[in-house]
């Protein structure tokens, strides 16, 4: 079982939890009470969690993604708050522990969902809110969406001062939005990242890193779509094949019970799912963690090269346009990614795996190159021609195969013009 104080010390690690009030709120309120008997024992575990033991159930969001909204709700001891989507209630709670139970109100329109989330309330001493399968016509100082309704339908509930916080849509899809009145007039602002609690002064060692959305969102999707049973990506698509195959042929095997039948074995199957897609995203934080350090340590050097006696302009120009090109590239790697998460899975093209062969080939090479080797330019494969066959392959029409031809352009522009930048660099000692 996971630790309240476990996960209170790691939400403070991450900067959240930033207020006195929220955090008096999140060690009186019970997660527990507000999740089925059979996953009691997930509750503080940092991860969506079901608000019923069947297939296809809702989830209540993780504690890092709930608390980051309460963060920036900004929610104070008597101010009216409304909040759209139950997800269970454990953010209903948390809100009507801080703002007082009759100062909240909460909309489900699910009949089913709705009844039970005011049952678990009522268990839990917050028996006043009020929960209504629409929206009142009052006006309230704050408002969190926790549903899929459009933050703009909400407007025009806001008070004066007021604020609205939801998931973005979009474009912003991997960010928080909150909307602001103030005065008669409207203003809507993106948070990518969670504000720093630093408000002047120099970095330091101690300073804790600030949460990413975007990387907070792609986890938690991932996670949902495993304890809902969904496969809207590749990822999806990859985690369940693993679990798949680690089951294969035991008490958990994909065939091997009746989920409705037996909602223990499923559970212990999609938390398992679960805990894998949290390792997973562990260890690929702590290589992007890497990457991100070698990055600010080359960036120190080219400094510290600046300062050196007998450093020219031109060197300093030319490692610089080697930086801008390497970032223009990872942007590229990284924009790929995202979008990878949120297309439909589809068959990957053979042109697809000639070009991911040829851009890792390209970047060994290079390293080569900036580390003494041989290298010549006859070397490198034509990533411009795998391009381009790609582009004549598969349905331009589809997503997923558009968004891999977009970025895959960009990749190799940034990588052709490393290319030569890495040469150049190198000449005479190892150019051909």
């Amino acid at each position: 079982m996971w630790a309240r104080q476990d996960l209170l010390a790691e939400l403070k690690r991450l900067g959240l939890l930033r207020s006195p009030e929220l955090e008096r709120s999140f060690l009186r309120v019970n997660q527990e009470t507000f999740l089925p008997d059979l996953l009691g024992s997930l509750a503080y575990a940092d991860m969506p969690l079901p608000i019923r033991t069947s297939p296809d159930t809702p989830t209540m969001p993780s504690a890092r993604c709930l608390i980051a909204a309460l963060d920036l709700l900004e929610a104070t001891r008597d101010q009216r708050v409304l909040v759209a989507g139950c997800r269970g209630g454990y953010s209903v709670a948390l809100l009507a522990d801080i703002v007082g139970a009759d100062h909240l109100v909460a909309i489900e329109s699910d009949e089913e969902r709705r009844t039970r989330t005011i049952e678990r309330l009522r268990s839990a001493g917050f028996g006043d809110v009020r929960v209504l399968p629409t929206a009142p016509d009052e006006r309230f100082d704050r408002i969190l969406v926790m549903d899929a309704t459009p933050p703009k339908q909400l407007v025009a509930l806001l008070a004066d001062p007021g604020s609205l916080i939801a998931r973005g849509r979009g474009v912003h899809d991997l960010a928080f939005v909150k909307i602001v009145r103030s005065a008669g007039e409207t203003m809507q602002m993106t948070f990518n990242e969670a504000p720093s609690g630093v408000i002047a002064g120099p970095r330091n060692a101690d300073e804790v890193a600030r949460v990413d959305f975007g990387r907070l969102f792609a986890v938690e999707d991932l996670l949902v779509h495993a304890w809902e049973g969904r496969v809207t990506g590749h990822y999806d698509q990859h985690f369940r094949d693993v679990m798949d195959d680690t089951f294969a042929g035991g008490p958990l095997g994909p065939d091997a019970f009746d989920p409705k039948k037996d909602p223990r074995k499923d559970a212990a199957r999609r938390a398992f799912h679960a805990a894998y897609i949290l390792q997973s995203a562990g260890e690929l934080d702590r290589v992007r963690l890497g990457a991100r350090m070698a990055r600010t340590n080359l960036e120190a050097s080219v400094d510290r090269m600046g300062a050196e006696p007998g450093t020219t302009a031109v060197q300093i120009n030319q490692v610089n346009a080697l930086l801008a090109s390497s970032h223009r590239f990872v942007h590229a790697v990284m924009a790929l990614e995202a979008g990878w998460l949120h297309t439909a899975a589809v068959p990957a093209r053979t042109a697809f795996r000639t070009f991911a062969a040829d851009v890792e080939k390209t970047l060994d090479l290079l390293a080569a190159a900036l580390r003494g080797t041989r290298v010549q330019m006859k070397e490198f494969p034509d990533l411009r021609e795998d391009h381009h066959v790609l582009l004549q392959s598969g349905d331009q029409k589809i997503e997923r195969y558009a968004l891999v031809n977009v970025e895959a352009d960009r990749i190799v522009n940034s990588l052709n013009t490393l290319r030569e930048q890495v040469m150049e660099h190198v000449h005479p000692k190892t150019a051909a």
